[in-house]
């Protein structure tokens, strides 16, 4: 999406709609002030959210922008396992911060919040970096997360969304086969639901990733759960084959 939709908090109505002619948008960040930064590629816009004016922007060379978050004057972006910090008031790009220790600690100091327009179609949500991993398919930065640093515990495998997608339902959601292997090698459970009902292999299925799917069934999901509107079976070919309900 290319859009971003201003809403009054009192009452939750979209009072404005700010469109941007550049690539999709995948993250977000507003200040206390207003002042709104979305990214888009591997630039950064900064704008006014009441007004839309745009102020000026910011280009990362260093990769797309996924993540976003300030403080003090100043706007960090993650671009996948470097974080890239720029002074808002010049727009200078002031220091880059490489690896991953250093991409989790930013992470962590910032009480781990991103705002992304990713997963479960909302604007702002706070999450873990393993979630992110998971949606993003960072697969190195997945495996220091599980493993833990010198300064972090493992992350907890089975962590999930407000909404109650696990890091594996995400994974499968997006499509990310090495992803689910790696959290199932780390036992995350095969057979967790979302609130909604559904399990990694009906993401998978959805999402029309068969080595996941085929991950998946060997280490033990059941083909035969089914979800308030659809359900998964086997066909006469042993293909796993999603149907919708009526």
């Amino acid at each position: 999406d290319k859009t971003v939709r201003v809403g009054e908090p009192q009452t939750g109505s979209c009072k404005r709609v700010l469109r941007f002619d550049t690539q999709p948008l995948y993250a977000m960040f507003v200040q206390t002030d207003g002042q709104l930064f979305v990214g888009a590629g591997s630039t950064i816009l900064h704008c006014d959210s009441e007004s839309g004016e745009g102020i000026r922007s910011f280009t990362c060379h260093t990769g797309a922008v996924k993540a976003l978050w300030g403080e003090d004057g100043r706007v960090y972006a993650g671009t996948g396992m470097v974080s890239v910090q720029f002074n808002v008031k010049t727009g200078q790009r002031e220091r880059v911060l490489g690896g991953h220790s250093s991409v989790i600690t930013c992470l962590q100091l910032h009480d781990k919040t991103l705002y992304t327009t990713g997963d479960d179609c909302v604007c702002t949500w706070d999450t873990e970096p393993l979630l992110f991993c998971c949606m993003d398919g960072n697969l190195k930065l997945l495996r220091v997360l599980l493993s833990g640093t010198n300064d972090e515990e493992p992350a907890d495998v089975e962590m999930k969304t407000g909404s109650g997608n696990s890091a594996l339902l995400l994974a499968a959601k997006a499509g990310h086969s090495d992803i689910i292997e790696s959290l199932l090698m780390y036992s995350a459970d095969v057979q967790r639901m979302s609130r909604a009902g559904e399990t990694a292999l009906h993401c998978a299925a959805l999402a029309g990733i068969e080595q996941g799917v085929l991950v998946l069934l060997k280490a033990g999901a059941n083909p035969n759960f089914s979800t308030p509107s659809q359900d998964i079976s086997m066909d006469s070919k042993n293909q796993l084959v999603v149907n919708k309900k009526i």
